[in-house]
């Protein structure tokens, strides 16, 4: 007997419309079939890296008014939670 497990995965997403330049959406149009995405999903995608990059555009202005405090933190984390294994040459 052959059984048979479905992933489904139900996600909220939101229908907009949008006007761009012929330009511009064909530029967008080539970017996504370069990513072999369908081109909401590269709209997606591209939409949440702005917000990401502007966030830490922010973030970086207001480490600049801290000394950089926010920055060597940061970095003081990473080391914390560095594998140890890794440095010896384990994989």
């Amino acid at each position: 007997m052959k059984s048979h497990v479905d992933n489904v995965i139900y996600v909220a997403v939101m229908t907009i419309s949008i006007s761009m330049d012929e330009r511009t959406y064909r530029q967008a149009k080539a970017a996504a079939e370069r990513a072999g995405l369908p081109m909401s999903t590269w709209m997606s995608k591209s939409a949440k890296e702005k917000v990401q990059r502007d966030a830490a555009m922010s973030v970086a202005e207001l480490d600049a008014g801290t000394g950089q405090a926010w920055a060597a933190w940061t970095e003081a984390s990473e080391q914390d939670f560095s594998n140890p294994e890794a440095e010896k040459g384990a994989a």
